[in-house]
């Protein structure tokens, strides 16, 4: 089976704060996972000393998604990437409780806030992630620093899925990398998925009725 890799988003994505249930869409609403007397939200206090609880989504399907990744995790990676200023320690704790996968998420790689600006585009993250990891072998991705052009640009492109001319400003490198075919971001934002696909990363929109079935597609069969 191909190697994948996997970039998740964690609000609106993975769990959403109680606070901000307005945010999800009817499908989402429709697959919170409160667990049996509220046993699956995790508490906590936020950085305005406001109680706040978050509650996962998709739990069973997300819960099926991490254990084969896990089991699989020599042949498949795993990141998240959450415009968040979240700590990584708190993010690992709250995933185990609400997927109950345990000793997956302390494994994985987690990009706040903190490590990649939320100016910058979640596929411009991914690209220098994947650069990072050996993944894409142009210099520009590899390097430590993000390309110069897009350091501080919100998105590549903001038009993309309109079509029109995307003019000079595209960069030229890891643009066609065949890894890019199987690898993918998930992620609620049209803005993030769209930038995803101007670099040709998949990109798998989570507030929508056919997401379980895409996801598990993706995961187990392609």
């Amino acid at each position: 089976m191909t190697m994948k890799i996997f970039f998740f988003d964690l609000d609106e994505t993975l769990f959403v704060n109680e606070h901000r249930l307005e945010k999800l869409t009817v499908t989402q609403c429709n697959n919170l996972d409160r667990g049996e007397n509220n046993a699956c939200i995790v508490h906590f206090t936020d950085k305005e000393n406001t109680s706040s609880g978050m509650i996962g989504l998709y739990a069973t399907l997300h819960h099926i998604v991490f254990q084969y990744l896990s089991l699989t995790r020599n042949d498949n990676y795993t990141f998240i990437v959450t415009d968040s200023s979240y700590s990584p320690t708190r993010i690992c704790q709250w995933l185990t409780k609400m997927f109950h996968c345990d000793h997956f998420f302390s494994t994985i790689p987690i990009f706040n806030r903190n490590m990649y600006p939320i100016s910058v585009s979640k596929g411009t993250r991914v690209m220098h992630i994947l650069g990072q990891y050996g993944f894409l072998n142009s210099p520009e991705w590899r390097s430590p620093t993000l390309p110069r052009l897009w350091s501080s640009a919100i998105a590549p492109v903001r038009n993309y899925g309109t079509h029109e001319s995307i003019g000079s400003n595209r960069l030229p490198y890891g643009v066609d990398a065949p890894v890019l075919k199987h690898c993918y971001l998930i992620d609620n934002s049209f803005f993030h998925r769209n930038s995803a696909a101007y670099y040709g990363i998949q990109a798998v929109d989570p507030t929508k009725e056919d997401y379980p079935e895409k996801l598990k597609n993706i995961i187990f069969f392609k």
